[in-house]
């Protein structure tokens, strides 16, 4: 099949480059435009089936307002008059206001004050201020807020430090770390790159040959994410670690040519179109089969229900494809057009034992890695045991470190060091770190909670809410069990007893039952102060109830410290805008205790009403839940498994609970995690199988496929051994769940490149006459400087990835690059030349009409079955 296509490639290659040529100019307005399409928040991304975006789903539908917020400005404080000072000198003044004017317009983007926030000395703590922009894009105007909040804190003469967080602000900060880090890996890449080419072939114009053609293939593949990009979300990392993949396995492919037509100029004694002709035929199915095996692991990993990582394997699938078809067809129909002159200034006799280039360092370092490789094909073959012996002895804990260490889901961690990130670290230091990103218990009910209707006060028309007489029982009840009274200083519910990680639990509140818990403080608390002074308990109790007046009352509701400014603010503007202070809800016409839990649960997204879904208003809502750790940690993780589990039987016994969801970021993470490592089970599966009966048809042999599995497998449990020590270990940074997956996917693709080079020549020398020690010694020493530069270069495109500002792409890149030159420099050289000695004969048995096939194919071949393997141990050349 190779042979016949080299010929048509030999006779078309003018029509291949135009052809490719104007590929690139229809994709280049596309992939200028490939940022557009990424995606820089698993958490909203498509395609997950899970408690968490079922729950979202009737969030979006049911509820018209949200207890999400996606910006929150962070404000440490260090005293209570810094506090004073913040408020009145920057929120409550016009600097804030001004600045926000300035920058974006008159009431485009708007600020309300969250609450002060501490943990055990209240003196001090952090300020959290809420950021509505609007309608402006939060990707856009993250960077202007910032700009606007700093000349705001320079208007009123504070010296504190602001930083602006939340979801919008961190995937505002990923964006920019992942373009300033393309910005430092691209360039190293391919200097890189250059440089290894440039050392191998002792030509700059042969160097830059292979970068040339993967940049040609990237940019179609950029257009081609652009289009997928229109209908499925693409992760942000996708596009450089594609990058990174191309230029590494394009590269490789494009050596594996241009080396095999030098070596069959040189040592072959063929013409310039026999030697291409032979290139393509044996290196051409190497790349191919090498090519087609990456193609298999994405296929299937793309069956995954998560777009986050379905979208990274099409497009992976789609990088190789056109970096396989670019190698298969650019390189040879370049080499058809230009001949030798591929190595110029280089002339084919320099790479000849006599030349003044073959006497000098260059020539040096030709003999010295001819003469390593061929050591080690006789070492490996001599001492096959012992080699597999200490193989099987690193294996052994290396895997026991890999199989039974834990993978975080700790997205924040990982990302490059930011404003956002630092936000983080402030609220964690100093309050509950889940203010940030709270879980949600979404609860649907038997029957509705509320009933709404309008009413009008003061020539305002304003929503009202009537609580039905299952809602205030379902209300009481929620309160009493599985809310409790901890956010006003009570009892804690059954949320807050089952997990120390949980800080607060707020849920629906009916004003009546409020009042009358703050009127109870009130009332005790006084009481012990009179009884303190002196009076007796009767007097105090009496003293107390007389204290304890309706404004006194309100102002304590209003004023409580767990009390969240979310709700204590409109309270505080209502009580003063009607000067209702001294009602109580026995005074109150019933419409106006309406108004307040209208505008408390209802404008607060506890309660469940959207004018789209007028029949399902009250029948569901919501609490929410604040962890104390930070909200991606891994105790936090394990509070959504907890609540999860103390709604359940919560449920159970209770009929009138018809459903629980639970949902916010951390449970989407969660749940994430949950379906991918799930289905990754079959996708390892599939993916091994797949890649067997490739290489059972491609080999011709039942037991090389699984030699070749098993030893890509060792490197992969080697790897997440090593990750895990240096990482976590070392570091003390943990693993993010989705590198492991990342890595088995790409190793059993990329990593087999080297494995289907070095197998494929040994077969080539079986069929060519060699025994299979012959074979083993003679593939080694004229594919092993091939192997060894392949797996620097993409091993090292790989390592680049260390210089990001992300440690998830730091791991990703430290777990491919040291895969990849494990497997280049010592599982191919050593332990798979040591398997194919003890393996012997059995290496090749396999189904006999493949067998067959094969021998008829070498010897329809006149010349290759004349012609042995090439001998002389002077002529070697770097391939």
């Amino acid at each position: 099949m190779f042979e016949k296509y080299a010929q048509h490639v030999q006779k078309h290659p003018k029509a291949i480059i135009a052809v490719w040529i104007v590929a690139l100019l229809i994709a280049v307005p596309f992939m200028m435009q490939s940022d557009d399409v990424l995606n820089y928040d698993m958490t909203t991304m498509e395609g997950l089936d899970s408690e968490s975006s079922t729950g979202q789903d009737l969030v979006d539908e049911y509820f018209d307002s949200s207890l999400a917020v996606d910006t929150v400005l962070v404000i440490p404080y260090s005293s209570s008059s810094e506090l004073s000072d913040i408020e009145s000198k920057l929120l409550d003044s016009s600097a804030m206001t001004d600045a926000l004017t300035a920058q974006f317009g008159s009431g485009v983007v708007t600020y309300s004050i969250m609450g002060a926030f501490y943990g055990d000395d209240s003196s001090k703590g952090v300020l959290l201020v809420t950021i509505d922009l609007g309608d402006l894009s939060a990707m856009d105007e993250i960077g202007n807020l910032r700009t606007a909040i700093a000349a705001a804190v320079e208007t009123s003469g504070l010296d504190i430090e602001t930083y602006v967080t939340g979801s919008s602000a961190i995937t505002y900060d990923t964006m920019d770390g992942a373009n300033n880090d393309v910005k430092k890996i691209d360039p190293l890449s391919i200097l890189l790159i250059l440089i290894l080419l440039g050392l191998f072939f002792y030509t700059l114009v042969t160097a830059l040959v292979p970068p040339i053609v993967v940049g040609t293939a990237y940019g179609i593949v950029l257009a081609l994410m652009f289009a997928l990009g229109q209908v499925m979300d693409i992760f942000y990392i996708t596009k450089t670690i594609v990058l990174v993949s191309m230029l590494g396995a394009g590269c490789d492919y494009s050596v594996f040519i241009i080396a095999r037509y030098r070596e069959e100029r040189n040592y072959g004694n063929k013409n310039k179109e026999e030697a291409l002709t032979e290139a393509i035929k044996w290196a051409g199915e190497s790349v191919f089969t090498s090519g087609l095996a990456v193609i298999i692991g994405f296929a299937v990993m793309s069956l995954c229900s998560f777009a986050m990582v379905s979208t990274m394997a099409i497009t992976l699938a789609m990088g190789i494809i056109v970096a396989m078809l670019a190698a298969l067809t650019l390189i040879p129909a370049v080499i058809a057009i230009v001949g030798d002159k591929i190595f110029w200034p280089r002339k084919m006799s320099d790479y000849t034992g006599q030349s003044k280039v073959r006497k000098g360092f260059y020539g040096k370092m030709v003999t010295l890695s001819r003469r390593y490789f061929g050591w080690t094909g006789k070492f490996s073959t001599k001492h096959a045991g012992a080699i597999v012996a200490v193989a099987i002895l690193i294996t052994v804990p290396l895997g026991y470190v890999a199989l039974t260490s834990e993978d975080s889901f700790d997205m924040i961690s990982v990302m490059p060091d930011s404003e956002a990130k630092e936000g983080v670290d402030v609220m964690t230091e100093n309050t509950y770190g889940g203010y940030l990103m709270p879980s949600y218990a979404l609860i649907e009910l038997e029957s509705p909670v509320a009933e709404i209707s309008t009413y009008t006060l003061a020539g305002t028309t304003m929503g009202v809410l009537t609580w039905t007489t299952e809602g205030k029982q379902y209300i009481t009840t929620l309160q009493n069990s599985l809310i409790g009274y901890s956010m006003m200083g009570g009892t804690a519910g059954l949320i807050e007893q089952n997990d120390d990680n949980i800080g607060l639990v707020m849920g629906p509140i009916s004003w009546e039952s409020l009042y009358e818990l703050a009127k109870e403080t009130v009332i005790e608390t006084v009481k012990a102060q009179a009884m303190a002074q002196g009076m007796t308990e009767e007097q105090a109790q009496a003293y107390a109830e007389a204290y304890a007046t309706p404004s006194v009352v309100n102002h304590a509701i209003v004023g409580m410290d767990a009390m969240p400014d979310m709700i204590a603010t409109p309270l505080e503007e209502f009580f003063t805008t009607y000067n209702a202070w001294d009602l109580e809800p026995g005074g109150y016409p019933i419409t106006v205790a309406s108004l307040i839990d209208y505008q408390v649960n209802i404008g607060a997204g506890l309660v469940s009403y959207s004018a789209d879904s007028p029949d399902t208003t009250g029948m569901y809502i919501q609490l929410m839940v604040v962890v104390k750790d930070e909200p991606m940690s891994a105790e936090s993780m394990d509070s959504v498994e907890k609540l999860r589990s103390v709604l359940a039987d919560y449920s159970e016994s209770n009929s009138w609970v018809v459903g629980t969801w639970v949902l916010g970021t951390g449970a989407t993470l969660y749940d994430i995690s949950e379906v991918v490592n799930s289905e990754f089970h079959w996708i390892e599966l599939g993916v091994i199988v797949l890649i067997y009966v490739l290489l059972l048809f491609v080999l011709g042999s039942y037991f090389t496929p699984i030699r070749s599995l098993a030893t890509i497998m060792m490197g992969v449990l080697w790897t997440l051994g090593v990750l895990h020590l240096v990482f976590v270990e070392a570091m003390g940074v943990d693993v993010i769940w989705i590198v492991p997956i990342v890595l088995f996917v790409i190793c059993l693709g990329l990593g087999m490149d080297y494995d289907i080079l070095v197998t494929t020549r040994i077969r080539e020398g079986k069929l060519k006459g060699m025994s299979n020690d012959e074979a083993i010694q003679n593939a080694l020493s004229w594919s092993g400087s091939i192997i060894t530069l392949c797996g620097l270069i993409m091993g090292g495109t790989f390592l680049t990835l260390l210089l990001s500002g992300s440690s998830m792409l730091q791991e990703i890149g430290f777990a491919l690059g040291f895969a990849i030159l494990l497997d280049a420099l010592f599982i191919v050289p050593y332990v798979v030349p040591a398997l194919m000695h003890l393996m012997g004969d059995w290496s090749w048995k396999g189904p006999k009409f493949l067998t067959k096939k094969m021998m008829a194919a070498q010897n329809s071949d006149e010349e290759a079955s004349a012609e042995a393997a090439p001998a002389d141990a002077e002529a070697s050349n770097n391939s």
